[in-house]
């Protein structure tokens, strides 16, 4: 379940032409299996590489458990893997109406190309740095 988001399922963000990113205006989270906390501030790409639409919320989402490297779930951070997230983004696009055929070839390209993003946060974290 998403809250925070629009009655239309969207939600407002800056576009910053010199990282060609956005950062969030409104927080929001997603519910599923623990939650995920998209703060004021958090910045994304939207999607990597599929134009934006309905997806977008959902893989925002998975943006920050990329980031993150946790949810949280009755009040504790919880760690997940990456096929968590990405099993996760897959949750939250159902859940915002997205058609099967879309759903399949984002989550191929998140299965094929999210490895190299998902190594780079880990290794951050590991080396002390906050995301």
């Amino acid at each position: 379940m998403f809250r925070g988001l629009a009655k239309d399922g969207s939600f407002r963000s800056v576009f910053i032409p010199r990282w060609g990113v956005h950062k969030i205006i409104d927080p929001f989270e997603f519910q599923s299996l623990g939650t995920t906390y998209v703060p004021k501030g958090f910045v994304t790409d939207l999607t990597s590489f599929y134009k934006e639409g309905k997806h977008t919320p959902a893989a925002v989402c998975h943006d920050a458990d990329y980031a993150k490297g946790y949810i949280f779930a009755n009040g504790c951070k919880v760690q997940i893997t990456r096929r968590e997230a990405d099993q996760r983004l897959v949750r939250g696009m159902t859940e915002l109406g997205v058609p099967k055929t879309q759903r399949r070839l984002i989550w191929y390209g998140v299965r094929l190309g999210g490895w190299r993003p998902w190594r780079k946060y880990r290794k951050a974290q590991r080396q002390g740095a906050s995301v």
